[in-house]
């Protein structure tokens, strides 16, 4: 057997390995869900306020719309300030 395909069985293992016991996990997938409701929250909160935007996100909605800027906004955020927005939004009744 030649030595790229050992690796290449190892590698198959692997990724079978992560598939079934991290990606697929009953833990990992309640997380998913969660982090898509928190998204999806923030998304509608910030279309509903978008004066909760900062200034230089709110700057470009003329240019770019309310909708990208929402988008872009969100996709900059770590995971840890994602959560701390929801709660702040929510604490203003989202």
């Amino acid at each position: 057997m030649k030595l790229s395909s050992v690796y290449e069985m190892r590698l198959a293992g692997l990724e079978q390995f992560l598939l079934s016991r991290v990606y697929q996990s009953p833990a990992v997938a309640q997380m998913d869900v969660e982090g898509q409701a928190i998204v999806t929250q923030l998304f509608r909160a910030y279309l509903d306020s978008p004066t909760e935007l900062p200034k230089r996100f709110s700057d470009r909605i003329a240019e770019l719309g309310l909708h990208r800027v929402v988008c872009d906004y969100i996709a900059g955020m770590t995971d840890r300030y994602c959560m701390k927005e929801h709660e702040k939004l929510r604490g203003n009744d989202m």
